[in-house]
């Protein structure tokens, strides 16, 4: 007799079953009471795994204990595979377990592959301190740009096929377009940090004498500099040739404290004259003191220079805030003037030009002017250009001007 649908087994009814003392028992009966026994045990599950389920297995609400780790399709799953697994130490290639889907990276190793679980694996990692995570065809970052991660960053990374993870989700990070992060909060101390102003129309290969300018607020070193520069999605990268370009930072910008300096590209660069390194270097500035990076042979992108011990992404500002911070200490600017120059008995002609806001200090006025004018006055906020009495058939013009005010 088979079970009764609840599981429930009952030997059948015969002369062996129930055994009466005193009767009768057949071979017949016998034989019938072993066979319907044997039957019911080829029913049962085999404790070694000889024995494949022919029906759904209802487990009246208990849970299957002591479950092996799957390892292959068609495998049950277990409760660790969705609970935080163990630490994992940052290394040039790190292993993410099979079962797990939360992990912590410890230590500040670069990362640059992900050992192979199988396709289609998602895992979560945190990172407690900051890692660059490097791109490359096998570990597939968003718009192929190297990540470098901020305290407690979570990223999500898909096994998407053999030999290749793929980043599917940094929430509130990266832009997908520049790898730049919109805060507008100025903490980047680096003025022009995507190479996107360029008032000294710089191009091709800019070659500088030392400590001559190329793009806003950007610098040759000592050793002058040579770089070219291409441009997507409104982030431009600079490839330095040779030498060395530089940006300094005003002292009232910069307070007392350890400063990290962070950058995508294989640029080593160093922080007040320090020891060179790649990106994540520190330093520790004095407050309200002059400071300056410096950037070497290689590709630079997105560099940011901020207060701390922990790189956080680039930040991102408006152009028209970024040109204003520029003007500041460079203005190249188209001013129209036309005129002749006084008569004789006019003590002058000037012009007045005058700044929506100070530049850092009273700069050097280059105008481009028909007649040389007498003398050129600027101020922190504004410039007089003067002309003399003379020839009143002469025109006086001016095309355009720069005020030089760099640190």
């Amino acid at each position: 007799m088979p079970r009764n649908g609840s599981g429930t087994f009952n030997l059948i009814s015969n002369s062996w079953n129930p055994a009466i003392n005193g009767n009768a028992a057949t071979a017949t009966d016998w034989q019938a009471l072993i066979n319907d026994v044997a039957a019911s045990i080829t029913q049962s599950i085999a404790t070694d795994g000889q024995t494949p389920m022919a029906g759904q297995l209802n487990m009246g609400g208990y849970a299957i204990t002591n479950l092996g780790a799957p390892s292959g399709n068609g495998q049950s799953l277990r409760w660790q595979q969705l609970t935080k697994g163990p630490d994992i130490a940052s290394a040039a290639t790190i292993s993410i377990p099979v079962e797990g889907n939360y992990f912590a990276v410890t230590g500040t190793s670069t990362i640059t592959s992900i050992s192979d679980t199988y396709p289609g694996r998602i895992a979560y990692l945190i990172f407690p301190a900051g890692v660059n995570i490097t791109h490359s065809s096998g570990l597939v970052l968003p718009n192929a740009t190297n990540i470098l991660t901020r305290t407690n960053d979570v990223i999500a990374f898909l096994n998407d096929s053999p030999g290749v993870w793929r980043v599917i989700a940094y929430p509130s990070r990266l832009d997908v377009m520049s790898g730049a992060i919109p805060t507008g909060g100025f903490k980047n101390l680096l003025i022009n940090s995507l190479f996107s102003i360029n008032q000294r129309a710089v191009s091709g290969t800019v070659v500088l004498p030392a400590l001559a300018y190329g793009h806003d607020r950007w610098k040759a070193g000592v050793a002058g500099c040579t770089y070219t520069f291409s441009s997507s999605a409104g982030v431009t990268t600079i490839t330095i040739i040779s030498g060395t370009l530089r940006q300094f930072i005003e002292g009232d910008s910069i307070r007392a404290g350890t400063h990290i300096l962070s950058w995508q590209g294989t640029a080593q660069a160093n922080i007040n004259g320090g020891v060179a390194g790649p990106s994540g270097i520190s330093g520790v500035l004095p407050g309200g003191a002059q400071a300056y990076v410096e950037f070497g042979v290689g590709t630079v992108r997105l560099p940011q220079l901020e207060f701390g011990g922990v790189a956080t992404p680039n930040e991102y500002r408006p152009f028209g805030v970024e040109y204003a911070l520029c003007q500041r200490y460079y203005r190249s600017e188209s001013q129209n003037y036309f005129g002749l120059m006084p008569s004789a008995n006019s003590t002058s002609r000037q012009l007045n030009i005058s700044w929506s806001y100070p530049m850092r200090v009273a700069p050097t006025v280059t105008p481009t002017t028909g007649v040389t004018p007498a003398g050129v006055s600027p101020t922190t906020n504004s410039v007089r250009i003067v002309w003399i009495p003379g020839d009143t058939t002469t025109q006086i013009s001016i095309s355009y001007y720069t005020a030089d005010a760099e640190i």
